[in-house]
């Protein structure tokens, strides 16, 4: 007994022993590899946020000079340096003010004299524009940046170094970084006009060291050329070339800043800290972008010396950290692995010590021999499953070599032509087809040959027996036999009642066309009724006031005359209402041109009762290539500002209607979860690039998800609750659109509203 049980321990240790050699070695191993990818991850991922943020430093550099650019070629200024007039002045600053408005990211932009006084500025802050009037323009002669551009020679560009914003000598509370970019200003006679300078708010270029930390380990910074913080995560550290506080990078890590000082970009290890730095040089960024505006005329003028460094730092701390979260890992699991072996042998020492080998293999013999013939069965049952699909699915079926040529056929395809079997003969699938049928197939036939396609579909004719045709949907697809060779099945399905039933959607549409008139027409009644119930009330109290008058014997001609005519001004009302709907649902048959602005006027008509009702903002634009028009009296639109565009005007006009109700119902849904003032514009554009004319309706409501926004042209689908909505008014809108108005209508949505855009061709 006692040899019995020592060799059993000696079988255990000579067995255990070498695995727990294997799974050690390993294990450590393993863990030294862990620990160096951790560690190259890490440093790889400080390169990659310092390289990605260099390049988004790049990028938006490069675009603010392109806008420097823009702006100093807009048509309004060019026409104040020939002429600084009032109205000049005034077109001027309201181009200054889109430009800030649309572009969010410049603080200032200003027209600076040859003197140094302000001639425009324009500041934006926190959403919020304001123009600064000619009282409270300053004198900026002693500033450096004015010094620094008024004497350039033209098309040259200076742009500063980010610092903070000084007004009237004090850094503005809160900080603002800021850079700036000018250029001189000439007239048409080449007269200098002095200066354009635009403020970039530096806070937007410094949001991408923000968003790319993130979740990351490690920290992020931005060093000016002397070693000031321009950026860093610890807020109090930045701005101590300007600020009290003085904190400076330089200063708390010398010699690496010496080192840095030299390179343009680099990875340093230092007391167990891991730096990796690059170096951006902002004019050369606005370089680029002059470059590519102005061609090789574009020049920059700067201090050579004005640099950044844009810094990422893994502490030793989160590398010992990844360490440690390697070895703790691998640690684990080297030990279950030593558990597991440790089981595994002791079972397996057990089973040599049992003499069951031989029953095992029977059983399995026994089983895998069960499952052969199941196997087999199953493989018969789907035979003969698929040779019931093949001759009872109600489709022709055929298989063909690779050139058309027929091979077999079922029972389907003589019957769907009208033929009994044993008459029946088809040698390629060419047969029974028209000429044009049999052009397109040769085509495709010749793709497969060549191995261009593997399958294709169409539709196509077939002649029957009786010459009557039938219509009918191919499909043709190469296959690969069990002896690899290569065959093609053909599959034909008679789609004849669908064919019937397309030749009939046009009338469908046109009933689901009346359908959305009416149904928008039950909205609108509404709105006639709120709109007649005032002037009636007003025609009641005027015939109450005139029997009044008459009973206390106060009646006067003079009196009666007026209570006349203001009792005709209401009853005027009440029939333009009635004309404006009348010629709503009149019939159109055939297109025609029309104003697309006054059709879009027509039907804010019909809608700004409801909209009133809602409390909901409406505003009205006209955009005229670079002009900005707003309709605020649209009744004396000006000839030359009419846009033509041929179509249905009276179905243009249930477009819009819908797309206006769609906006209010959007707008009124999120006004019952939340305190919400409601707004919709709408924007009527002339783009001569492209000979477009565009509307575009937009909201402010609970907006669309993007996992239904590709839903809502399809017919009957709605978001709205039962009863409140038909799901058929923006299909019918994109069918008006797009088929009868050979125009686009699109849907975009965003967080908090969305807008629809219709686009109609301009007639050439």
């Amino acid at each position: 007994m006692k040899k019995g049980k020592l060799s059993s321990a000696s079988l255990i240790l000579t067995l255990y022993f070498p695995i727990f050699i294997l799974i050690f070695g390993g294990g450590y191993y393993t863990y030294r590899g862990e620990y160096e990818r951790e560690t190259s991850r890490l440093k790889h991922q400080a390169e990659t946020q310092v390289a990605l943020v260099s390049a988004a430093i790049s990028g938006t550099l490069q675009g603010i000079g392109k806008d420097l650019i823009t702006l100093s070629q807009l048509t309004s200024l060019k026409q104040a340096l020939d002429n600084d007039s009032p109205d000049a002045i005034s077109r001027l600053t309201t181009d200054f003010s889109s430009f800030a408005h649309t572009h969010k990211v410049y603080g200032q932009i200003r027209w600076l004299s040859n003197s140094g006084t302000e001639k425009v500025r324009v500041n934006y802050r926190g959403s919020q524009l304001e123009v600064i009037s000619a009282e409270e323009l300053q004198n900026k002669a002693h500033r450096y940046y004015f010094r620094n551009t008024i004497d350039l020679p033209a098309g040259a560009i200076y742009v500063s170094p980010m610092d903070l914003n000084i007004e009237e000598g004090r850094i503005e509370r809160p900080i603002h970084p800021e850079m700036r970019f000018a250029t001189r200003l000439f007239n048409s006679q080449g007269e200098s006009k002095g200066i354009l300078i635009i403020n970039y708010s530096a806070d937007f270029l410094l949001q991408a060291f923000t968003q790319a930390a993130g979740d990351w380990q490690g920290e992020l910074m931005l060093l000016n050329q002397e070693g000031y913080w321009l950026y860093n995560q610890e807020p109090g550290k930045s701005w101590g070339f300007l600020l009290e506080h003085q904190h400076r990078f330089s200063d708390q890590f010398p010699l690496l800043w010496s080192q840095m000082l030299h390179l343009q970009q680099d990875a340093i290890e230092e007391n167990g800290n891991f730096w990796y730095f690059q170096t951006v040089i902002p004019e050369q960024e606005g370089l680029h972008a002059a470059i590519a505006l102005q061609g090789d005329s574009g020049r920059f003028h700067y201090d050579d010396k004005d640099f950044w460094k844009v810094v990422a730092l893994v502490d030793k701390t989160t590398l010992s950290a990844s360490g440690e979260h390697a070895r703790n890992k691998i640690g684990g699991v080297s030990l279950l692995l030593l558990l597991i072996a440790l089981i595994s042998v002791v079972l397996y020492q057990r089973l040599l010590l049992k003499a069951q080998e031989r029953e095992w293999l029977r059983k399995t013999v026994r089983q895998r021999t069960q499952e052969l013939e199941e196997q087999e069965y199953a493989q018969h049952l789907t035979l003969s499953r698929l040779r019931a699909i093949y001759q009872n699915s109600g489709l022709a079926i055929l298989f063909t070599k690779l050139d058309g040529s027929v091979v077999e056929y079922n029972e389907q395809f003589p019957q769907m032509l009208g033929y009994d079997a044993e008459s029946f003969n088809c040698q390629h699938i060419n047969d029974f087809s028209s000429d044009t049928d049999v052009q397109t197939q040769t085509e495709y036939l010749r793709q497969i040959a060549e191995r261009e396609i593997t399958h294709f579909s169409i539709r196509k004719k077939l002649c029957r027996q009786d010459q009557s045709d039938i219509h009918v949907l191919f499909y043709f697809s190469v296959m690969m036999t069990d002896n690899d060779e290569p065959l093609a099945i053909g599959i034909l399905q008679d789609i004849s009642r669908e064919v019937t039933l397309e030749e009939n959607a046009q009338e469908k549409e046109q009933l689901l066309i009346q359908q959305s008139k009416m149904a928008a027409m039950g909205e609108m009644l509404g709105a006639i009724a709120h709109q007649w119930r005032q002037p009636l009330t007003a025609i009641g109290v005027l015939l109450l006031n005139l029997k009044d008058t008459y009973q206390h014997h106060q009646l006067t001609p003079e009196y009666m005359d007026k209570q006349v005519r203001q009792a005709y001004s209401h009853l005027n009302f009440l029939s333009e209402t009635i004309d404006d709907f009348r010629n709503f649902f009149a019939p159109a048959k055939t297109p025609a041109p029309f104003c697309i602005i006054r059709a879009t006027l027509s039907a804010i008509k019909m809608t700004q009762v409801q909209l009133n009702n809602c409390g909901i903002d409406l505003a009205i634009r006209l955009v005229d290539h670079e002009d900005i028009v707003l309709l605020e009296a649209p009744e004396l639109l000006a000839p030359e500002r009419q846009l033509q565009v041929m179509g249905f005007k009276n179905e243009f006009i249930q477009v819009v209607i819908n797309l206006i109700n769609n906006a209010k119902d959007a707008v009124v849904e999120r006004q019952d979860t939340e305190a919400h003032q409601g707004r919709i514009s709408i924007s009527i554009i002339r783009d001569k690039n492209h000979q477009k004319a565009l509307v575009i309706v937009e909201d402010n409501g609970s907006g669309i998800s993007e996992q239904i926004i590709d839903r809502i042209f399809e017919p009957y689908f709605t978001t709205k609750p039962e009863g409140k909505g038909t799901g058929i008014g923006l299909y019918m809108s994109k069918i008006i659109i797009e088929k009868n108005m050979t125009g686009k209508l699109e849907a975009h949505g965003f967080p908090n509203g969305t807008a629809l855009t219709i686009s109609l061709p301009l007639p050439s």
